[in-house]
């Protein structure tokens, strides 16, 4: 009986065991796909900052013209 329940005991333990590390594997994969659309996003961002700085040099560098032709 006793060994019986130490086999029981072991068994639960090790049901338990799998079923977390399903759950991990579940967590990682989600995380893994948000790290990747994450990514996705702070590129579009980056690449926009960068535009819009682009835009805005060149804005600036116009108005500077305009105001040398002005002037």
């Amino acid at each position: 009986a006793l060994l019986e329940t130490e086999v029981e005991t072991k068994r639960a333990a090790e049901d338990k065991n799998a079923e977390l590390m399903r759950e991990l594997e579940d967590v990682h994969a989600q995380f893994s796909g948000l790290k990747a659309f994450a990514d996705v996003v702070f590129a579009g961002v980056a690449k926009g900052m960068s535009e819009g700085l682009k835009h805005g040099l060149e804005h600036g560098r116009a108005q500077l013209e305009l105001e040398s032709i002005e002037a």
